[in-house]
């Protein structure tokens, strides 16, 4: 990505640093969530009381928001135009130098 004014710079960051403290460690979360939800209910519907039918209908749909979140993440931050999170320091340190 390339930073061109204070905008681009405050949504770059911002993006990046999401994806590394919410999507990666909800994808996670999600993971381990839908193991212990199958423990339970397996990959019937799960009932209307428990706190993860909030999240998906079933154990089943609970790994694959896990899985989705993971795979997304990874992409972003490792294949994406050569990886994201290898170039994010060199875009920042680029835009405060006043580009190319």
């Amino acid at each position: 990505m390339e930073i061109n004014n204070w905008f681009d710079l405050f949504i770059y960051t911002l993006f990046t640093l999401g994806i590394v403290v919410l999507v990666l460690p909800a994808g996670i979360y999600y993971i381990r969530l839908s193991y212990i939800a199958f423990a339970r209910y397996g990959f019937g519907k799960l009932p209307k009381g428990s706190p993860a039918s909030g999240i998906a209908g079933s154990a089943l749909g609970i790994l694959f928001l896990g899985v989705f979140a993971i795979l997304v993440s990874l992409w972003y931050l490792f294949l994406d135009k050569g990886g994201n999170l290898f170039y994010f320091y060199s875009e920042v340190v680029e835009f405060f130098q006043g580009g190319t």
